[in-house]
Parts: C-alpha cells; structure tokens; sequence
C-alpha cells in the first residue's frame, strides 16, 4: 500500500501526470512488489509459469474494481483522488488475499 500510494502522491505531485496514468503506473510498482513478497514470505512458495498467470489475472480484476472504485469516489461524493485510493485499498486486500489463498497458490 505504501509502495501504491506513495507512487502515486509523487506522479501527480511532481510528474503532474493524468489520474488513470498515474493510477496505474503505481498500481504496476505495487503489483511487482506484492508479487515477490506473496510469492516468497507470505505464501512461502515459488515463482511458476501458472502462479503469475494466475496473479496476473488477479490483478487485472483488482485494477478494474481499483479504477471503479476511486471513480465512484472522486465522481459522486467528490473525495481527493489519494483518499479514493487509500479507502479502496482495503476492499482490494481482502479481495486480493481471499482470490490468492485458493486459487493463485493453492
């Protein structure tokens, strides 16, 4: 979340990029980084061909409810596109981890 967020405060801070850009170049550093530390310390398991599809897959869903998700909020209750992200994150880590647990690394 850290890695997420933060990315993206500095794209738009200093980069001034635009909000799905930006979105997604931080969900994208998120993504590699929460790859490698579910893969190694969380699921305690190994890098395979099928397990990143599978994540893969995974994160394309968790993108699109991501991008609905601060859509919503920036669009109907007018909430700051970091904030929109910060209360979405925890929808998209028990969707995460639930999708991971018994499927990704089964």
């Amino acid at each position: 979340a850290i890695i997420d967020v933060g990315s993206l405060y500095i794209l738009k801070k200093f980069f001034s990029l635009g909000d799905i850009i930006a979105i997604s170049i931080a969900f994208l550093l998120g993504l590699i980084f929460n790859y490698i530390c579910n893969t190694y310390l969380t699921f305690k398991s190994r890098i395979s061909k099928e397990r990143f599809i599978r994540y893969l897959i995974l994160v394309i869903i968790n993108y699109l409810i991501t991008l609905f998700l601060i859509n919503i909020l920036i669009e109907l209750f007018t909430v700051n596109i970091i904030l929109a992200k910060i209360i979405s994150l925890p929808i998209i880590v028990v969707i995460s981890y639930s999708v991971s647990k018994s499927w990704v690394y089964k």
